[in-house]
């Protein structure tokens, strides 16, 4: 993958923590955090990239597997009800 493309996953990834954070999904990525590296810093090496994204990667999957959302199912009936009438 090209380094303007792993920038690019960085950025969304980066927003889509800065939604999290705002809605209260997740709170603590220390890890991501500590690397102190943006994803507009494009000076920063394609493999800091690359070891920034799995960090934030890992930190959010943790967090919102920890966290007490409720499953999607639960909070949107439609797709149970379209299971019911496709089986």
């Amino acid at each position: 993958m090209r380094k303007e493309e792993l920038v690019h996953i960085h950025i969304l990834l980066v927003q889509f923590k800065n939604y999290c954070e705002e809605n209260g999904l997740v709170s603590d990525l220390t890890k991501y955090t500590a690397l102190k590296i943006s994803p507009f810093e494009m000076h920063r090496s394609k493999e800091e990239h690359k070891r920034a994204i799995m960090i934030l990667c890992t930190e959010l999957v943790a967090a919102l597997n920890s966290s007490t959302m409720p499953p999607v199912l639960e909070r949107n009936p439609r797709p149970r009800k379209l299971r019911s009438i496709a089986c």
